[in-house]
């Protein structure tokens, strides 16, 4: 299973969650791929380096990638930035060769394109007709599926959640708080 990354959820292993590894932990179970927009992004990243050590470069099909990010960022003025738009054509280019993957973001916006991408038609022309329904998440949710499967422990979980209330950056609800502490 691969989990093709945005900008948002490197940040948050960056700068919110500092009491566990989160993207070690992440990438013992799963692989991770980031497309060249989104490694961009995270230039200005700490630790970027050190994550880039366990994470691919997602850099096939260039000529569609360019196009589809460009009409996804126009279509949407500009409130769906270039690494949500990359990162989730990469997830769709990964899903119509046949391979597992979820696009992980905590973008609200970039969630709600992902939830209905499938039925674009301009999308389809400059991809091809297959387009399915992608799979998506986010960094809490990741977290949850970690402790699932033993990766996080349910104390580690409940530190993440103590940290990210009082962190500065990460948006949440109260609700996926309490899940990180059930």
């Amino acid at each position: 299973m691969i989990k093709t990354l945005d900008s948002t959820v490197l940040v948050a292993c960056d700068n919110e969650i500092t009491c566990v590894n989160l993207f070690e932990i992440m990438t013992k179970r799963y692989q991770a791929c980031i497309p060249p927009e989104v490694d961009a992004e995270c230039r200005s990243s700490q630790r970027i380096d050190e994550f880039k050590k366990n994470i691919s470069i997602f850099s096939n099909s260039p000529e569609k990638m360019e196009e589809s990010c460009k009409y996804l960022y126009e279509r949407h003025n500009k409130k769906l930035g270039l690494g949500e738009a990359s990162a989730l054509v990469a997830s769709i280019l990964l899903t119509q060769r046949g391979v597992d993957n979820y696009f992980v973001t905590d973008d609200r916006y970039a969630r709600e394109i992902a939830e209905k991408i499938h039925n674009d038609e301009k999308m389809k022309k400059i991809l091809g007709p297959n387009i399915q329904k992608i799979k998506y998440t986010g960094t809490i949710g990741l977290i949850l599926r970690l402790r699932q499967h033993g990766y996080i422990t349910k104390e580690m979980t409940e530190k993440i959640a103590d940290e990210l209330e009082r962190g500065k950056s990460f948006r949440y609800t109260p609700e996926l708080l309490n899940l990180l502490r059930s």
